[in-house]
């Protein structure tokens, strides 16, 4: 197996308008899920449902064995981005609380 400092071939990238995850495979079942949204990996609503599918999608996948969330930023996430929240109804906002439940 491939020391875990050594990202394997595998390595993709999922990208939104400004948006972005990105995947590395290190080998062994280990998958790195990198939150790339600058500056502060504010949770927009379409991030946070790329996010919540990726995750569902690598935890039914049989041979991932481990998932390594990461930022390249001074902080993981700030949380929800609150200068979109702003502008959501009322079926967006319960968008948000069923996507964060699940």
């Amino acid at each position: 197996a491939p020391p875990i400092g050594r990202v394997s071939q595998r390595r993709r990238a999922l990208m939104t308008e400004n948006e972005q995850l990105s995947i590395r495979e290190y080998g062994d079942g280990i998958v790195e899920l990198q939150l790339g949204r600058a500056p502060v990996n504010a949770l927009s609503a379409d991030f946070l449902l790329s996010f919540a599918a990726e995750i569902t999608r690598l935890g039914s996948d049989d041979s991932v064995r481990a998932i390594i969330l990461s930022s390249p930023f001074k902080v993981f996430s700030a949380g929800l981005d609150l200068k979109e929240a702003q502008d959501f109804d009322l079926e967006q906002q319960n968008a948000i609380v069923r996507g964060l439940n699940e």
